[in-house]
């Protein structure tokens, strides 16, 4: 009797573990690298306007020339000139730059948290909605008119997408005509669909989202 090829099997604890140890892809709205350096900054920034005077005149002093020195005497509206001057550079390489890379951050941060809070509510509802998404989407930028569109985008991102559905159904319960055609979709015009509990008579700015 031939003796038996053993095949080698991988234990399913094994291909978990693997699984659990392959890179994953970052997350588009990942911030923590942004939140550290963020802190990072901040934390910069705290010190060195705690002791901006002290920084400063140190600064300055290993700036002064003869020259500078003389200049005092002989001129002091000039003197003075120069050490403004010297004062508002050392606040931009210090102070200045820095803040606004902090707002530059911030801004980022809040972009990608509302990105992904946008992206988690689309999820979500795709999982129960009765309308595709990218139907409504068309439907919000061709019959939602302006001032409507307005109430719609102060809404949270997952309220969003619910009112604009059943505004979408509302419009579109109207039984089909005789020869068995859907009925397209008219411009949403005053309060034609008050089950959707919007104002559309307000007189609001138009805004862009999703």
């Amino acid at each position: 009797m031939e003796p038996q090829e053993l095949v080698e099997t991988q234990e399913p604890s094994q291909e978990l573990a693997e699984q659990a140890q392959a890179p994953q892809e970052p997350s588009p709205f990942d911030t923590s690298a942004e939140t550290k350096e963020l802190e990072t900054l901040q934390n910069e920034l705290a010190q060195s306007e705690a002791a901006l005077e002290a920084n400063f005149a140190k600064y300055a002093s290993e700036l002064i020339t003869p020259e500078l020195e003389d200049l005092f005497y002989e001129d002091k509206e000039q003197f003075f000139i120069k050490i403004a001057q010297m004062q508002n550079q050392f606040y931009q390489d210090n102070i200045a730059s820095k803040q606004a890379r902090a707002q530059e951050l911030q801004g980022s941060i809040n972009q990608k948290s509302l990105m992904g809070q946008i992206d988690q509510a689309r999820a979500k509802f795709e999982q129960e909605a009765s309308v595709d998404l990218n139907t409504l989407l068309q439907f919000y930028e061709d019959y939602i008119p302006n001032a409507a569109k307005a109430q719609l985008d102060q809404l949270q991102p997952y309220d969003f997408f619910k009112q604009l559905e059943q505004i979408y159904l509302s419009q579109n319960a109207n039984p089909q005509g005789s020869q068995g055609g859907e009925k397209p979709p008219s411009r949403i015009a005053g309060n034609a669909t008050p089950s959707a509990n919007l104002d559309y008579n307000a007189d609001l700015l138009p805004t862009e989202r999703y």
